[in-house]
């Protein structure tokens, strides 16, 4: 077994400052979001958006930064992903199984449908399900090509959808920022016995 996958897993690290004058070339770019758009969602229906802002000085400006609540990082990092999410992109089965026989697409049609539809929560859900998914596919494919990586959740969600001009029917997840590190992280903090975050079987309480 390689132990390279735990060695990018143990090596990635919530990065605080980033090189402002580094830009991501386009061919790792496209690399890291062909990743991502591999990441499992369920019934295939990709439901994940990734809105990447490059542009220094929009990302720069005092809107922007006042809805990321001043972080620099939002600014300073070479790529911001903010991973967004289709809350409606269930409706549209023959999308993501046109493909595949009539039989098949019917019977998944059927499962789709019995899913989500009148389940708000559920489709809300399933967006931050398959986002989380795909953030973590991004920062692990970034740290693969020798790059450093933030997920951030700390900023204005509406304002930042508004200023993404964010459709109605979708929905915020988190950011994913992408760059060249300045400064080591924070020392890794403690963590949690194993005993008491895995769980055998059940809980026995």
């Amino acid at each position: 077994m390689s132990a390279e996958f735990f060695n990018l897993v143990e090596a990635r690290r919530a990065i605080k400052e980033f090189d402002d004058s580094h830009a991501l070339p386009e061919e790792d770019l496209a690399k890291i979001l062909t990743a991502a758009h591999l990441s499992p969602t369920a019934f295939n229906i990709q439901n994940y958006r990734f809105v990447v802002v490059q542009d220094k000085k929009f990302r720069h400006s005092a809107e922007f930064l006042e809805a990321c609540w001043n972080q620099d990082k939002a600014a300073t990092c070479s790529a911001l992903v903010i991973l967004c999410a289709d809350k409606g992109g269930w409706r549209y089965p023959e999308r993501f199984w046109r493909n595949e026989g009539e039989e098949l697409q019917n019977r998944m049609r059927g499962m789709i449908n019995s899913y989500y539809d009148g389940k708000e929560q559920v489709q809300v859900d399933e967006c931050h399900r398959s986002c989380g998914m795909a953030g973590m596919t991004i920062m692990l494919a970034a740290q693969a090509l020798g790059y450093h990586t933030c997920p951030m959740d700390g900023f204005d969600y509406g304002k930042v959808g508004k200023l993404i001009n964010l459709p109605n029917d979708h929905i915020v997840s988190f950011m994913v920022a992408i760059g060249r590190k300045t400064a080591e992280p924070f020392p890794r903090p403690t963590l949690l016995p194993r005993d008491e975050i895995v769980i055998r079987e059940k809980f026995s309480w």
